[in-house]
């Protein structure tokens, strides 16, 4: 039996940490083999298509972070143009390799990732996607390696956990009646939230006009913006929206109405670092008119995950 497992000192990282770890192998008979080795990659990947049919387009690149390897026993990797003579020279003898007895072996390592990094993502609707991790193999002449995968969770460090106030302002007015309109402000203490925080502000409506205003809605939407060469596409969808309580305010007057929504503890951290993939938030809140288009009151924030902001409790 041969098995090979890959062990982490943590389970979050950030641009400029350290990852540590060790590979344990436990092997019943002794195997020739090149070395053992850790690989550590990290990418980002921008795609999405338009079109459908013939006229499907699809546009896609993708950006190596790093892509390191280590060699813990044995001999530097080969160049691929040297791999198919090694590999004949072992055929006819297997002692030009290094050996590994049977028992348990256990070798340590570590790597520092680069002072700047985005934090991991997968988006749903295109496939584009920002991911790192670390790969644990026994090279094997002549034979499948002996390898095991496991992913690394890296957070975007963020350059601050706090931020100012936000003021968003709408104003519509109606084709027939210039002299009457509705203005709705959104006010926010902060632009910087955590994922599980409640989300609090205010919305203030000045109703000048004669219509009666009844319904309204919070949207929390997500915003890609993806990159691939000289392409680029913007997507918006909506994580999660809620009705507007108490929203009812009559014609030519003014209301303050509370705003308050939860942000869900399993959406994806606002990516900023990228090159190719950036993701933001933005609050909206959606003012049905009767008989009219609805107004629509955006406010940019970003959401941080506390696991990778230090200092943070996890459950905020």
């Amino acid at each position: 039996m041969k098995a090979i497992n890959l062990e982490l000192s943590k389970q979050h990282y950030a641009a400029g940490d350290s990852v540590e770890g060790e590979v344990a192998l436990q092997l019943d008979d002794a195997i020739p083999c090149r070395g053992v080795r850790v690989r550590l990659n990290g990418y980002e990947r921008a795609c999405w298509s338009t079109g459908s049919g013939k006229t499907r387009v699809t546009f896609s690149e993708k950006l190596v972070y790093f892509k390191e390897q280590l060699t813990l026993f044995g001999r530097p990797p080969l160049p691929l143009t040297q791999l198919a003579a090694d590999s004949l020279q072992g055929f006819f003898s297997k002692d030009t390799y290094d050996r590994l007895d049977a028992g348990t072996h256990r070798y340590r390592f570590s790597y520092q990732l680069p002072p700047v990094l985005p934090g991991c993502y997968q988006s749903d609707t295109t496939g584009s996607q920002i991911e790192y991790q670390v790969v644990a193999y026994v090279d094997l002449p002549l034979k499948f390696d002996l390898k095991t995968t496991q992913p690394l969770a890296v957070y975007e460090r963020p350059a601050t956990t706090t931020s100012e106030s936000v003021v968003a302002t709408k104003q519509k007015s109606f084709l027939f009646n210039q002299q009457s309109s509705i203005e709705a402000t959104l006010h926010l203490d902060k632009t910087t939230f955590f994922l599980g925080e409640k989300l609090s502000g205010r919305l203030d409506v000045a109703n000048r006009s004669f219509k009666q205003l009844e319904a309204a809605r919070i949207e929390l939407q997500r915003v890609e913006h993806l990159r691939a060469h000289a392409a680029t596409h913007d997507s918006v969808a909506t994580v999660c929206s809620a009705a507007y309580p108490h929203c009812a305010v009559s014609a030519h007057s003014q209301k303050r109405l509370p705003v308050g929504s939860q942000i869900p503890r399993d959406l994806c951290p606002s990516i900023q670092q990228s090159k190719l993939v950036r993701v933001e938030y933005q609050l909206r809140v959606v003012l049905q008119i009767p008989w009219a288009v609805d107004l629509k009151v955006i406010a940019p924030i970003v959401l941080l995950d506390p696991a990778g902001t230090p200092n943070v409790p996890s459950e905020v």
